[in-house]
């Protein structure tokens, strides 16, 4: 049985869950002082600092004035209560509402729990000593809609809609805003990697995130490819080479199987010789397709090849079914390969990781197999400008 990647949150994806998750990141914030010297813990006191930051963007504090934070959960309601201390001894209390996939009631639209809070605590000196509220102040109430999934409206005008409403800046996050506040602290997590991970990989195969277009047009505009990049579409990659191929794709415009010839790049490299001389071209393919871009499943699938990487990843291995050996297909004038990985996420949805650029080094007849060797190029980067992929396969080439 092909075992799937074990992620808590791909189990844990109920709001409770979420809640306890952002309790837990923010409650590091109270660990600032007893954790000095244990680097993981020290970054995640940062991690809390800027969410914290996030939180009050529409206040006159950050967290260089917080003393402390009390964390309440499901008071009148509301998913989550912080009651934020500054070192003056003035107290903000923070409102989150928090959602992982649903929208918000018409009720919540209206007020998001902000009067059910006023009600509840103003002239209760009982309740309000019951959240560690010295003095309460409704001034100091700070509304915040955190949602991670998929939005059905935009989220400014929603944001205008809720201050309109309530009367007062309401701080809305998205799942974009959340990988953004997590993404320099999964490292010293496995906790705020596992979530960072199931939510990156959830918004990835709903298109919601923002980073896959920006990408492309980023690898477009710097021409070259970092090791390691991953897209939730295939159009996006064959964009990538946009320049290269000399048209642009949409989700229903892209190639289906077999990848795409570099079709003016290698015309170029015949040209002009870049091949070492015991590099020949193969008589019984009269294709030039020397150079291409193709995406690779390395999972099990019903087709006529079979893929599999060495464990370093440093050998692709490309077996044939007979039938497409006996069609003359085993032979190839293909000689690199920008390659691409068909990977399952962890909701078992494919995504397409750039694994970098492979030189076909081998045929092995006996077991119908060809053997395919990853270059091993300045900081994980393959160039996409014509001119520079040309130096690198020159230098490889002349090795």
């Amino acid at each position: 049985m092909e075992r799937e990647e074990n992620k808590l949150f791909k189990f844990a994806t109920k709001e409770l869950s979420q809640d306890a998750f952002i309790c837990w990141c923010i409650n590091w914030f109270n660990y600032k002082e007893t954790i000095k010297g244990d680097k993981n813990k020290e970054q995640l006191v940062k991690m809390s600092e800027e969410i914290l930051n996030k939180i009050l963007e529409n206040t006159d504090i950050n967290s260089f004035h917080i003393k402390e934070v009390k964390i309440i959960r499901q008071f009148e309601n509301i998913d989550i209560t912080l009651v934020v201390t500054t070192k003056s001894s003035k107290q903000y209390i923070v409102i989150i509402e928090d959602k992982v996939g649903a929208n918000l009631s018409n009720h919540q639209r209206k007020d998001l729990y902000v009067s059910n809070l006023t009600k509840a605590l103003k002239n209760n000196k009982e309740r309000q000593e019951l959240l560690g509220i010295t003095e309460f102040n409704e001034k100091n109430i700070v509304p915040v809609f955190w949602k991670t999934r998929v939005w059905n409206e935009e989220k400014e005008e929603l944001q205008k809609e809720l201050s309109k409403n309530i009367g007062k800046e309401v701080v809305c996050i998205n799942g974009n805003d959340t990988l953004e506040l997590l993404k320099d602290y999964i490292k010293s997590s496995e906790i705020v990697e596992d979530f960072y991970i199931c939510l990156q990989d959830y918004l990835r195969i709903n298109n919601q995130l923002s980073e896959d277009e920006y990408c492309v047009k980023k690898i477009i505009e710097n021409e070259k490819i970092i090791e390691g990049t991953t897209f939730s579409k295939n159009y996006y990659v064959y964009n990538c080479f946009s320049k290269l191929i000399g048209k642009e794709y949409t989700g229903k415009s892209h190639p289906q199987t077999g990848g795409k010839v570099l079709d003016k790049l290698s015309r170029r490299i015949l040209d002009e010789k870049v091949l070492n001389k015991s590099n020949k071209l193969e008589r019984r393919n009269n294709k030039e397709n020397v150079v291409a871009v193709d995406t690779i499943r390395f999972f099990n699938f019903g087709t006529s090849y079979k893929n599999r990487l060495s464990e370093d990843g440093k050998k692709w291995y490309e077996e044939l079914e007979q039938k497409i050996v006996d069609k003359g297909e085993f032979y190839t004038n293909l000689r690199y390969i920008y390659l691409f990985a068909r990977k399952l996420n962890v909701f078992r949805k494919e995504q397409y990781e750039f694994l970098g650029l492979y030189k076909l080094i081998e045929y092995d007849k006996k077991n119908k197999t060809r053997i395919w060797a990853k270059q091993e190029l300045h900081h994980n980067t393959v160039p996409l400008n014509e001119d520079e992929i040309i130096k690198v396969i020159k230098g490889i080439e002349n090795k």
